[in-house]
């Protein structure tokens, strides 16, 4: 949120995840990849929407997976997979649902 020269952004993030190689499965070069992470208000933003609305300010979550196919040594695929809850700490009008995210990352290497 900003007003004027004023700007009540984010207090802290955290995230982690893991990666796996596709050893297990017999695909050496492939990697499995999972992620989770959560940001949260600033407290000056929860103290200031006190007063023009009914902040929620919960924490954003989100998740992430991607698996990276190996095609050969000058390409891979990479489905992307994401899913966010609590879009802006709930605090939009409208729709709050959930956020649904897919991609597919090609690399080329020459």
């Amino acid at each position: 949120m900003a007003t004027g020269n004023i700007n009540y952004s984010l207090e802290y993030s955290w995230s982690t995840g893991f990666q796996i190689e596709g050893k297990p499965w017999r695909r050496e070069r492939d990697v499995f990849a999972f992620a989770v992470g959560q940001i949260f208000p600033a407290k000056d933003y929860k103290k200031y929407s006190v007063q023009i609305l009914q902040p929620k300010a919960k924490p954003e979550n989100h998740l992430e997976m991607y698996y990276n196919i190996y095609i050969n040594d000058h390409l891979s695929l990479s489905p992307d997979f994401q899913y966010i809850w609590n879009p802006f700490g709930r605090d939009v009008e409208g729709d709050t649902d959930g956020i649904f995210i897919g991609g597919i990352r090609a690399q080329f290497d020459f």
